[in-house]
């Protein structure tokens, strides 16, 4: 990968994924390729429809702090509409 100048950096928090797991997201294939058909970006990830300063400081916080701990691209493409 090249990075020339990073603006915003953050973990993923992405780990391996069990043979449990991968057997879920096999068997629901169809399901996760409709949800990305209907979202920005063709993820999974739906923007929050309020706008970040219509909700209280600390509502916005303990948002950010869930997105933050997940993992994926959750942070970026299900965030507050206007971020």
């Amino acid at each position: 990968m090249f990075q020339r100048t990073p603006q915003w950096a953050a973990p993923l928090h992405n780990s391996k994924i069990t043979k449990e797991e991968m057997d879920s997201i096999r068997a629901n294939y169809s399901d996760i390729f409709a949800r990305c058909q209907e979202t920005y970006g063709c993820f999974i990830h739906t923007a929050d429809p309020r706008s970040a300063l219509e909700v209280t400081e600390e509502e916005r916080e303990a948002f950010w702090q869930k997105l933050y701990n997940e993992p994926g691209f959750g942070i970026w493409m299900g965030n507050f509409r206007d971020i």
